[in-house]
């Protein structure tokens, strides 16, 4: 039953952490390539790589509201 419920559920970077044992701040950076961040090269492929394996994708409607861009445009067309 469990794994049913993973399997419905969305992969975020909270699992991807802790698949790989790193912390949350740190899979951030390493998923978001943050700039000014020195994470070890190891460090950064074993994050890159749980989130290869659990199927981790950016969850767009979080990204933008974060960001505060939709990058969405709209056409009004006359009637």
């Amino acid at each position: 039953m469990a794994d049913q419920e993973k399997a419905k559920r969305r992969i975020t970077s909270v699992d991807v952490a802790r698949e790989a044992g790193l912390s949350r701040a740190t899979v951030s950076f390493v998923l978001n390539d943050t700039p000014g961040q020195s994470i070890p090269e190891a460090t950064r492929q074993r994050a890159l790589q749980a989130a290869a394996r659990l199927g981790y994708t950016p969850y767009a409607p979080a990204r933008t509201l974060r960001s505060g861009r939709s990058d969405v445009v709209l056409f009004v067309l006359p009637d």
